[in-house]
């Protein structure tokens, strides 16, 4: 068999070294050029890392306010980062929709502007529980600040969604607790009105429970008493302790309004890049004399054929 076709021999002869060599070098100094600021405007890359503090009232009460939100209070605040709010408010600081060269006032604009401005912004949950977030520009300096504005402006809606369900909340058990005050006092005014007996029931059974009152209703029938007196003093009673879990609740999430929102624990402010993050220059013409030299030899070995 004729095993000539095997021969790599030719690929470290001189001439081909020099031919592969010479054109190498001037594929790797074109990329070069190609990818220089001259022709492509370099973006620069700023990140800042931060702890999204606890929101829920219950966990902050245990903890003094002080802790880290679990797995479903970061992602849901990672869902507020990457928010068109978000992206709506550094266009209206930063005028990014200008940057990067779009018209808002076109019927397509809004849509591309988020498109374009989420894939100059990364926002993800790392292996250690943190929240990273990081920005491309052309201006470095607007990367950095545009990061830190992300983080600060995620914490204002955040504010504001909580504020309004909080708000809700208050409302809703302030409205329940008034309405069940004013069910126990209009009860409370017919039982008065039934004179002295009743005067006399209450200042009785202040320490018994609903329970001896109806075991001792009999007892204590010849003493103004009636079974209807015990029964409406009883759920008189009931309904004390349905007001009074009404008013712990009412206070507690009034508490709460009142509580300040946390803001989130900025481990690592952005600072301004010193390089830019792309195009990534010297990889990619690496990548492109290691291309050439694969298509050469491949060239070669067909004509050789």
């Amino acid at each position: 068999m004729d095993r000539s076709g095997f021969d790599i021999s030719w690929m470290f002869r001189l001439n081909f070294i020099k031919w592969i060599a010479g054109g190498s070098v001037a594929i790797f100094l074109l990329v070069l050029l190609l990818t220089s600021p001259l022709i492509i405007k370099p973006l620069y890359e700023s990140g800042t890392t931060i702890y999204v503090p606890l929101t829920l009232f219950s966990r902050q009460y245990e903890q003094l306010g002080v802790g880290f939100g679990n797995n479903e209070e970061i992602d849901a605040h990672i869902q507020i980062l990457s928010s068109t709010r978000i992206l709506d408010s550094l266009d209206n600081v930063f005028r990014f929709s200008e940057r990067l060269g779009i018209d808002m006032d076109d019927p397509g604009g809004p849509g591309r502007y988020y498109r374009l401005a989420g894939n100059r912004i990364t926002t993800e949950k790392t292996r250690y529980g943190s929240v990273s977030v990081s920005v491309r520009d052309k201006d470095r300096i607007y990367a950095a600040e545009m990061a830190n504005r992300i983080v600060a402006l995620g914490d204002l809606i955040k504010e504001d969604i909580l504020l309004e369900n909080r708000l809700a909340a208050y409302n809703f058990a302030n409205e329940l607790y008034n309405e069940k005050l004013e069910e126990t006092l209009e009860m409370e005014r017919r039982i008065t009105e039934q004179g002295a007996p009743v005067k006399h029931m209450k200042e009785e059974t202040v320490s018994i429970s609903p329970a001896e009152i109806f075991s001792h209703a009999e007892a204590e029938e010849g003493d103004g008493f009636t079974p209807r007196a015990l029964r409406q003093l009883t759920i008189y009673e009931s309904e004390l302790w349905n007001l009074t879990s009404l008013k712990n609740n009412y206070e507690r999430v009034r508490k709460s309004l009142e509580t300040p929102i946390p803001r989130s624990y900025v481990v690592s402010p952005a600072v301004v890049a010193e390089k830019p993050a792309w195009p990534p220059r010297l990889l990619i013409a690496v990548a492109a004399v290691i291309s050439f030299a694969v298509i050469m030899v491949f060239i070669r070995i067909v004509r050789m054929d």
